[in-house]
């Protein structure tokens, strides 16, 4: 990530009125997989923009497993078990994992003010963890 797409980053999310803010990107920030696994640069450069301006949700893929995680208030959700599933993930997690399952699979997430609510769910529908977790709210980052 260069310093200018840095810049935009952070003038977008200061710039944002919306009630929950959700970014989306390819490469996971952390992740219990052991091919690709945590990015320490992207922990270094993203988390504290999105912990300032009140990031709820960081979704991504990369690694092939299905991992939820949080981290200073951003729950981190890696749904890249859609094509193939690596079964190489570290078998406690890591610090901030909730859930992980090496299998294929797909996540579902609803988005209310108060609240994100996550299902994940395995190549045959079965639900394999349900979780809501609390959302950071513009109001909320006023008091």
């Amino acid at each position: 990530m260069t310093e200018t797409q840095l810049r935009w980053f952070e003038s977008t999310l200061s710039r944002s009125t919306a009630d929950v803010k959700i970014v989306v990107g390819h490469r996971p920030l952390f992740s219990a997989g052991a091919k690709h696994g945590s990015s320490p640069y992207m922990q270094k450069k993203l988390e504290p923009v999105m912990v300032k301006y009140g990031v709820s949700a960081y979704l991504c893929g990369d690694d092939h497993e299905l991992q939820v995680m949080q981290s200073k208030g951003v729950v981190h959700l890696l749904s890249g078990g859609g094509s193939r599933a690596k079964k190489d993930l570290k078998p406690n997690g890591i610090a901030q994992t909730v859930f992980q399952a090496g299998v294929n699979g797909f996540m579902w997430v609803a988005v209310k003010r108060s609240s994100l609510l996550v299902e994940v769910y395995n190549q045959h529908a079965e639900k394999l963890f349900d979780k809501a977790f609390p959302t950071t709210t513009t109001t909320r980052l006023a008091q």
